[in-house]
């Protein structure tokens, strides 16, 4: 961010038109808790490299736990990317994640391929709640947590 006025401004103006904005990949790169504290997002994305390890990492379990615990402190919903396996799902379920991504839901699909899996999916999934979002441009799924109803967003149970 070269210009960090600039870049606020244009987005606390997206934020104030409605859209959500998230930190992704956070803990890795360029995310810092000054992005946290200063920028109007309404989620972060915890990086896989600590949601994948911490299953069978004491460290990165704390370190997920603190950012979920964190991030709720500050009133941001909480993705956790990267989720294959339903131990890792149970894991971030008792921490109070808000939403997960991962194989473990589904694959990267086509935008048209979405409804077909809501539909092979729905039965199949015995009752846990999730969401599935698909990406605006179709090349992707996100699927997590319980929400309200919002646009792009559907509330499947699985």
């Amino acid at each position: 961010m070269s210009d960090a006025v600039r870049t606020r401004t244009v987005l606390s103006q997206l934020r104030t038109a409605g859209v959500g904005l998230s930190i992704d990949d956070f803990g890795t790169g360029y995310s810092s808790f000054t992005h946290l504290r200063d920028l109007p997002v309404s989620e972060i994305k915890i990086d896989k490299s600590f949601v994948t390890a911490a299953p069978t990492s004491a460290a990165n379990a704390a370190i997920v736990k603190s950012t979920i615990e964190l991030a709720h402190n500050l009133g941001l919903d909480v993705v956790a990317e990267g989720v294959e396996s339903e131990r890792c799902l149970d894991i971030l379920t008792d921490m109070g994640c808000d939403l997960v991504q991962g194989y473990l839901l589904a694959r990267p699909m086509p935008a048209g391929d979405l409804v077909p899996w809501l539909d092979a999916s729905i039965p199949a999934r015995g009752g846990r709640a999730a969401t599935a979002a698909f990406t605006a441009a179709g090349t992707g799924l996100r699927s997590g947590g319980l929400l309200t109803h919002e646009p792009g967003r559907i509330i499947v149970p699985c």
